[in-house]
């Protein structure tokens, strides 16, 4: 609802809210995996247009590890709306090989997006985010990686090593036996 002035007029109001209160990972995740959050909506409870960038922050006093926001990938990562309006952001969690075992917890969502020079409130809605990351032999943290690598660009992840394992071994029965193909026109 747009805020009266002294003379009466709506002044301009903006925000952000966001529709998840809470993300809780039960299974525990593993270096080098890549995860799909769920859909965080984000809206316009404003009365003016608003651009948003999606966030990622830490919550004060915390006991938990705090994840780099470089984990998060963020789909849109920046976004205009208009007032009343929601939009879908989709968040993808990337684990590192390297990353340390144990429990993280952070705050994914949007903040508003600095318009011009000068000071600025910055104002974000956010879902608490908790997981536990498993140690693992770096190894295990690569396989990990590469079956999360296969699965996410599937069918070409197997389309494009299957052509170059045939192409690979027509190369080698070329050199190991000798093959011609004639090919005769017929009057």
């Amino acid at each position: 609802m747009p805020v009266p002035s002294a003379l009466g007029a709506p002044q301009p109001t903006r925000g952000v809210s966001v529709d998840l209160g809470r993300i809780a990972i039960r299974e525990h995740l593993l270096p080098g995996g890549s995860y799909r959050l769920p859909t965080l909506g984000v809206r316009n409870p404003g009365n003016v247009r608003t651009r948003y960038r999606a966030a990622v922050g830490a919550i004060q006093d915390q006991s938990r590890r705090v994840p780099p926001e470089r984990w998060f990938h963020f789909s849109p990562g920046t976004f205009t709306l208009e007032p009343g309006e929601t939009r879908p952001v989709a968040i993808k969690l990337s684990i590192p090989t390297g990353a340390e075992p144990g429990d993280y917890e952070a705050l994914v969502g949007a903040r508003i997006a600095p318009e011009g020079n000068g000071a600025q409130v910055g104002t974000m809605a956010a879902s608490r985010i908790t997981f536990t990351v498993d140690a693992s032999s770096t190894l295990e943290a690569w396989r990990h990686w590469v079956e999360t690598f296969l699965a996410d660009h599937t069918p070409w992840s197997y389309v494009l090593p299957a052509l170059l394992g045939f192409l690979a071994l027509l190369w080698w029965l070329q050199k190991r036996f000798r093959l011609r193909l004639l090919v005769e026109r017929r009057s």
